[in-house]
């Protein structure tokens, strides 16, 4: 059973059971032989979608029931040479003759693939003898084992050509040419393989299936027995009829089977002729249907868990196993990659525990919300957790009160010594130490009455109590500001165990007194504090006001939202263990762009990965690394958002290893902060006084 990108998703140990299987590397678990059931009702299929020029195309044919269908034997295969590394596509909806299946081949085959695999509607139009070869053969025979047809040579010796049923191969009577053409393991209508460490799941998604298609139909139950006891890294369901889809045919509902529950990773369709990313379950579920077939169909709706929908050329699906992370690749017969999505398999001791990968591109925003979930507040500007297993939300008031989510008395209250006169000053940071379930201490960065910051620590005794010690405060660092902005004043704990501090560079405007590029200068810094020893030092420099950074909870770098001057905003990087004395450039640089001054010869500025003119805000509040498990088509995804307009933007590193910038939402409130509960989901506080939470439309 693999794990679907976050590591922190619980893990099931299936048993092993004691089951007939192939020989060799290669097993199939073979399906019940017909045993006599109540036939299903046939479902009769809705006429296809209009075609891009307004005609409409006929009607999707309707099988006639299945009688007593005449079962091909299965032959043995040949032992599959076990690797984690390969490649297999997956292609839907081609069988068609002609031009657009020519080269939807041709791509395919540039990929050299260890294998097919299809999901459904194989011989259009209507699954007869005398078009199978043509459709099917011409194009795959390579792939075919055995293979009988008129195009060349079949495949040596190990068939690597894994169909489904669809609903045009049923239309001649018990699918019978299907049945006779291809040699599959078990029943052949529904069956299972297995590939390297990947266990494949053939279902027979059309209401002919003997064995049924409901829940409780033997075929589900088959399935549900043999999920369990796989063994293999991955298990990949597939089939013709979609569970869920937004486009033309629509969910089908008899489908939708707890493949999550069951333990499958990942659920493959096919029918409908267009490209669909969902994810339901925590699992991504994939249409593609874009194999061939002439007509290409239009999205009428989006279902929740809809990240990603595509109609405007025909392609197939590139599937890469390697190690313990599989991706996912929807191409266009152009070559272009439109989507791209990535599970990651529970580490094991042959793949020596990879991490988790990230997502390589942006999901679509239209599937997700910011829904209120608390409000009320005075000046919010920080929302965090404790990291103790309670659970608690704490939210700080610029004004010096923290508060706990849900409970009426401040969790502390330092109002008599926090200077908040400037818009800048006031309580700013928080962050509690990483043993704060056993010692109970936090440190909070504020300005005084006399407007210097000052870094102090508190204790919470027990650590569960809902009070902190308002006498408790042992002050570890008093920095001197000059103007009454640029404060900086965002507070947290590294992997390596230090206090890291953001101080601005003092205020006014540009720098007066060169702080920023001062070694000397506390001020225009990222500091490192040893809670331990108390020393202070400098880890980076060159910012102006630094309004939120972050650690990646999952890689250790650091993403720093700097404030700008008058034009440009920017988020700067630092991949985990970049040494002490990175210089960002300011007040050199605004962004990449000159500012005043010329650095020392031989100094290396590090520019921004993204930088914003002030025509799409005037102040960046630096946001948080998702890596949470809700929404995991945004795990890697860093969420950064504008005080001004409201903007919230993605960032995220591609497969190529740019960064992928996109504006996601537009809300309307002025952002002060992101951040993060104990699973790792995303909120953010506004200055209003709501506190959001990212979820699922």
């Amino acid at each position: 059973m693999s794990t679907y990108i976050v590591p922190t998703i619980l893990r099931r140990l299936i048993p092993l059971a004691l089951l007939p299987i192939w020989l060799g590397a290669c097993t199939a678990i073979f399906p019940p032989e017909r045993p006599t059931v109540t036939p299903f009702p046939t479902k009769a299929a809705p006429a296809e979608t209009a075609t891009p020029s307004g005609t409409a195309p006929p009607r999707e044919p309707t099988s006639p029931p299945i009688e007593n269908a005449t079962v091909t034997p299965a032959v043995e295969p040949t032992a599959i040479p076990e690797s984690d590394n390969f490649t297999f596509a997956v292609i839907g909806d081609y069988g068609e003759a002609g031009a657009i299946l020519a080269e939807v081949e041709s791509l395919i085959k540039s990929w050299e693939p260890a294998f097919i695999i299809t999901v459904g509607d194989n011989n259009y139009p209507s699954g007869a003898a005398d078009t199978i070869d043509d459709n099917i053969g011409q194009y795959f025979h390579e792939f075919i084992f055995p293979y009988a047809g008129q195009y060349g040579e079949g495949a040596d010796d190990v068939n690597r050509f894994f169909p489904v049923l669809g609903n045009h191969d049923w239309v001649t009577a018990g699918a019978q040419p299907y049945l006779d053409y291809f040699t599959l393991p078990g029943n052949e209508r529904y069956y299972d393989f297995t590939w390297g460490p990947v266990h494949f799941f053939a279902l027979d998604a059309d209401t002919h299936e003997p064995d049924g298609v409901g829940v409780s139909s033997v075929q589900a139950q088959w399935l549900k027995t043999q999920l369990a006891a796989s063994t293999a890294r991955w298990q990949i369901v597939y089939m013709h009829q979609a569970p869920f889809s937004s486009s033309y045919h629509g969910s089908t509902d008899y489908m939708q089977w707890p493949f999550a529950e069951w333990g499958a990773d990942a659920v493959l369709a096919g029918h409908d002729h267009s490209y669909e990313r969902l994810i339901i379950d925590g699992i991504p579920y994939i249409v593609n249907g874009l194999g061939g077939q002439h007509n290409r169909y239009y999205f009428s709706i989006r279902l929740p868990g809809s990240q990603f929908q595509f109609r405007a050329a025909h392609g197939a699906m590139r599937v890469t196993v390697d190690g313990d992370v599989m991706t996912f690749e929807m191409i266009t017969v152009d070559g272009e990659i439109v989507d791209t999505q990535q599970i990651t398999a529970e580490p094991t001791a042959a793949s020596g525990g990879a991490d988790p990968s990230n997502v390589t591109h942006l999901p679509d925003p239209a599937g997700f919300r910011w829904e209120p979930v608390a409000e009320g507040y005075d000046s919010p500007i920080l929302v965090t957790h404790a990291g103790d297993g309670t659970e608690r939300l704490f939210v700080i008031e610029q004004n010096g009160v923290i508060r706990i989510i849900g409970q009426e008395l401040p969790f502390l209250d330092i109002q008599n010594r926090v200077g908040s006169g400037g818009n800048e000053q006031g309580l700013l940071g928080l962050a509690f130490h990483p043993q704060y379930v056993g010692n109970g201490l936090f440190y909070v960065n504020y300005t005084n009455k006399e407007g210097d910051t000052v870094i102090s620590r508190f204790e919470a005794f027990p650590p569960s109590a809902n009070i902190a010690d308002p006498a408790s405060e042992t002050v570890l660092l008093v920095i001197t500001q000059p103007f009454p902005n640029h404060n900086g004043g965002h507070l947290a704990f590294g992997p390596d165990g230090g206090l890291y501090i953001a101080s601005g560079d003092g205020g006014l405007a540009a720098d007066p007194f060169g702080n920023a590029q001062d070694p000397a200068s506390l001020l225009g810094k990222l500091l490192r504090m040893d809670v331990v020893t108390g020393e202070t030092t400098m880890y980076a420099l060159g910012l102006r006001n630094p309004w939120r950074f972050a650690f990646d909870s999952l890689t250790g770098d650091i993403f720093i939202g700097d404030v700008g001057q008058g034009d440009w905003e920017e988020v700067d990087f630092l991949e985990a263990g970049t040494p002490a004395g990175a210089n960002f450039g300011w007040d050199y640089l605004e962004g990449t762009h000159h500012f005043e001054g010329e650095p020392p010869a031989g100094s290396q500025l590090i520019p921004p990965i993204v930088e914003y003119s002030h025509t799409e805000g005037c102040s960046i509040t630096g946001g948080e690394v998702y890596r949470g498990a809700a929404l995991l088509e945004f795990f890697g995804v860093y969420i950064y958002g504008d005080y001004c307009t409201g903007f919230v933007w993605g960032l995220v590193r591609a497969a190529d290893g740019t960064w992928l910038n996109g504006l996601m939402f537009t809300l309307g409130v002025n952002i002060t902060s992101f951040g993060l509960d104990e699973a790792g989901e995303l909120y953010l506080a506004a200055r209003e006084g709501t506190i959001y939470k990212l979820v699922r439309q």
